[in-house]
């Protein structure tokens, strides 16, 4: 059976941030059997690329796109959804159908596989509240995995095929509610130019937006990046960024933050390039 590949795939199509280089060839399989068949040659994983940067010069080898891997099945208390299923999709589905308790992802721009991996979160909310199971394929194999989570981060070893969450049955006019009022809410609070998301992790007891505020450096601008002035946590595309913009800015937000308040952030984006996000299938560990 084969599977669509695409050559030289440009970060604009494949990242939410919209800058940076090249992917040398990403397949996209469509079912199971292709997903175990081409995990063992893939070197990165891609999902909806929104907290991923690849660098301006571009990375060789194959990347294996989770995007079509869209099944959804469900009974009376559970519903599993395909990972390369995006939030978009997820809410008007659990809408639909009466099932609550995923309305706090609404404006994550991710699919299932990314949001249980980083175990994303929003309104007090995460994924390790609602998550059951989820498929993982990882060694040529495939398991039933009820992971260990801690603050964006899961210890998945693999990549996910899909997942399965708990749901609350609910009215879908009150889905349908709670999802607008958290939409509102975060177009009010975060921008509308191409991001990667939040850029970096909340140190423990304060937030990294805050610091970089108190810093100053709201609104700062490098070639096409710019510091949000809606929120400090973000860097925005304005201006054709390019990755070497967006890392120009991590590393000046780092250095002053440590500078002023002795605290060391940690970044939430993925990095992409010939040193940096490549699979250990030794271990079978997804790095991206």
């Amino acid at each position: 059976m084969s599977c669509e590949k695409r050559y030289n795939v440009s970060a604009k199509e494949v990242t939410s941030f919209k800058g940076g280089g090249n992917i040398e060839c990403v397949v996209y399989p469509s079912n199971l059997s292709d997903l175990i068949r081409i995990y063992p040659t893939a070197d990165y994983i891609l999902g909806c690329g929104s907290n991923m940067i690849i660098a301006d010069e571009g990375v060789s080898g194959t990347a294996l796109s989770t995007q079509k891997l869209t099944d959804i099945s469900y009974d009376d208390n559970y519903v599993t959804f395909g990972a390369g299923i995006k939030v978009s999709t997820l809410l008007a589905f659990c809408a639909r159908h009466g099932m609550g308790g995923f309305e706090f992802l609404a404006g994550i721009p991710a699919s299932v596989g990314g949001l249980v991996y980083m175990n994303a979160g929003a309104f007090g909310s995460k994924m390790s509240d609602v998550l059951k199971d989820c498929l993982v394929i990882a060694d040529g194999k495939e398991a039933s995995v009820k992971p260990q989570f801690g603050y964006r981060h899961s210890d998945i070893e693999g990549v996910v095929a899909r997942a399965t969450f708990v749901y609350e049955k609910a009215e879908p006019s009150k889905i349908k509610e709670r999802i607008f009022l958290n939409l509102k809410t975060r177009r009010l609070k975060q921008p509308s130019f191409p991001s990667c998301g939040s850029v970096f992790k909340n140190p423990e007891g304060d937030f990294a937006g805050r610091l970089i505020e108190e810093c100053g450096l709201k609104g700062e601008r490098y070639g096409g990046a710019m510091v949000s002035d809606k929120h400090a946590n973000f860097i925005v595309n304005f201006s054709d960024a390019t990755a070497s913009d967006f890392l120009f800015l991590v590393d000046k937000i780092k250095k002053t933050v440590y500078y002023r308040y002795g605290i060391t952030l940690e970044e939430e984006f993925r990095l992409l390039d010939e040193n940096h996000g490549r699979l250990s299938h030794t271990h079978g560990i997804q790095r991206l």
